[in-house]
């Protein structure tokens, strides 16, 4: 099924799947490779994601807080949910994605078995015809997997 479905998006979208490492932090490393080219800088887009969450959104009149946007979204006490969020090996999962294509303006694309997209997460203000998207496969209801139209390919 896997082989299948890196040669499905090979054939169609001209995507390889590079493999990231499933540590518990793998869509944080799965955006890393794709913003950085460097899984390695997982902790660094985890950061920056979480003090997204709870920063404030200037471009945005009258100032909203970030925590109000995504707290409706989460079913735990907000800041027990970001503190828990923080900590190497959590899980990233969809809040998350969200944060991570507004703050960096960029749509993500994630791909699970299909060769279209089964979500699209959109940034809230960015033109979406400028911004290569983040493009992430998903497998087995548990691993992310960074997707690329160039140089790397599935192990």
């Amino acid at each position: 099924m896997e082989a299948d479905f890196a040669l499905l998006l090979k054939r169609t979208r001209g995507f390889e799947i590079k493999v990231v490492r499933g540590d518990g932090a793998c869509m944080f490393r799965a955006v890393a490779d794709q913003l950085y080219a460097d899984e390695d800088m997982h902790g660094e887009v985890r950061r920056l994601c979480m003090d997204y969450m709870v920063s404030f959104m200037f471009l945005k009149f009258p100032f909203e807080r970030n925590r109000d946007h995504f707290a409706p979204f989460v079913a735990e006490n907000f800041s027990t949910y970001v503190a828990r969020k923080r900590q190497p090996g959590q899980y990233g999962n969809h809040v998350e994605l969200q944060a991570i294509s507004e703050m960096f303006a960029r749509p993500i694309e994630i791909y699970e078995y299909s060769e279209n997209p089964r979500n699209i997460f959109y940034p809230a203000i960015a033109p979406l015809d400028v911004n290569v998207p983040i493009r992430l496969s998903y497998h087995g209801s548990s691993h992310y997997n960074s997707g690329s139209t160039d140089l790397f390919s599935i192990s």
